[in-house]
């Protein structure tokens, strides 16, 4: 006799399949993300994978209805399109928050057990300091013959106290090391090794933090800069060449880092800029002023000693209202007609 459904028991081995409907719904979303990847001529990348299943499931709303905008204005969704979407940082902050709360929580834990370690290894300092001295005084009297055994057993307490407080000891240097530790792997988590500025995710972390803190009065200004035909200079003359590029626009954009602003590699070619005490122009000023300095150096291929010609910037800058993800598409789209207008220059959106 076959035993109803809901009574039916899995066998040993036998994996557990989802219901067909969600296996399908699976399979469709697969294959509309191949479609709009493939049938725009995108890279199949990671980044971009993550983009098109947020647009395609409605996972992230802010995607989605970018792309269901920029389908009804009959615009190409191409790797542009992909690339702003990655700009804004749509769907990361709360992945980023979540870090973040985590690594806190972890610190006051790390903190908490060292404290606790204090107070244990003090407090068997003064009981065992306590105990051994009257150990002493008993040991002189006329009948310690009378208290060996107490005193025996006494004193291997003492001994064992002895070996707590060392274990107490190691496990808080273990412990401040895991501090450390753990400092260092979130400042390395927002650092773009190559060029050894903020990556990305420190760029969003100070620009939320800068627009919570901004007054009415104060004047916050983001800006995009992207290298021009990046793309030929690796396929020409190698990737290694590319790096150097790279940090070679680091070193001319820190210049202005320096003064009022916050630079932080995005991604690839491209630098984000943050003013906190600069008005519009006088960031246009500044980031054209570094856009100017880069076009007069030239570079050569160590290899072949074959010139790069010059290497120009494309920038786009945007002041920040009430919506500082506003803020970062107007610049983005700033860098676009920069880029649109033959290149090495700065817009303002």
């Amino acid at each position: 006799m076959t035993p109803p459904a809901h009574a039916m028991i899995e066998r040993p081995g036998r994996e557990r399949r989802a219901p067909q409907h969600l296996h399908q719904a699976r399979r469709d979303l697969c294959a509309r993300i191949s479609d709009l990847l493939c049938d725009n001529a995108v890279d199949i990348s990671p980044r971009n994978l993550r983009i098109a299943q947020a647009a395609l499931s409605g996972s992230d709303p802010t995607i989605a209805s970018a792309l269901v905008s920029r389908q009804i204005a009959g615009k190409p969704i191409d790797q542009q399109w992909f690339d702003e979407m990655a700009r804004l940082g749509a769907g990361d902050d709360l992945q980023d928050d979540t870090l973040d709360t985590l690594a806190r929580e972890l610190e006051q834990q790390i903190e908490r057990f060292a404290s606790n370690a204090r107070n244990a290894r003090d407090a068997s300092c003064d009981y065992r300091r306590n105990v051994d001295r009257q150990l002493r005084d008993l040991a002189e009297q006329q009948n310690a013959s009378e208290l060996r055994p107490v005193l025996e057993r006494s004193l291997e307490m003492v001994r064992r106290l002895r070996q707590l407080e060392d274990a107490i000891e190691q496990s808080r240097d273990e412990t401040e090391m895991l501090r450390q530790r753990l400092a260092l792997a979130r400042r390395e988590a927002k650092l773009d090794h190559l060029t050894g500025l903020p990556n990305r995710r420190a760029f969003e972390s100070r620009l939320k933090e800068a627009h919570q803190r901004k007054a009415h009065t104060q004047v916050l200004v983001v800006g995009f800069c992207d290298v021009d035909k990046f793309k030929a200079i690796n396929d020409e003359h190698g990737h290694e060449a590319g790096d150097r590029v790279l940090r070679a626009i680091a070193e001319c954009l820190a210049d202005i880092a320096c003064d009022g602003c916050f630079l932080a590699r995005h991604g690839g070619e491209e630098f984000a800029l943050l003013f906190e005490d600069a008005s519009i122009e006088e960031a246009r000023m500044k980031v054209d002023l570094a856009r100017r300095r880069l076009s007069r150096q030239r570079f050569r291929n160590r290899e072949s000693a074959r010139s790069f010609g010059r290497i120009t910037i494309s920038a786009g800058l945007a002041e920040v209202g009430s919506d500082p993800r506003d803020a970062l598409a107007r610049a983005d789209a700033a860098l676009y007609r920069a880029k649109q207008e033959g290149r090495d220059r700065v817009c303002v959106g």
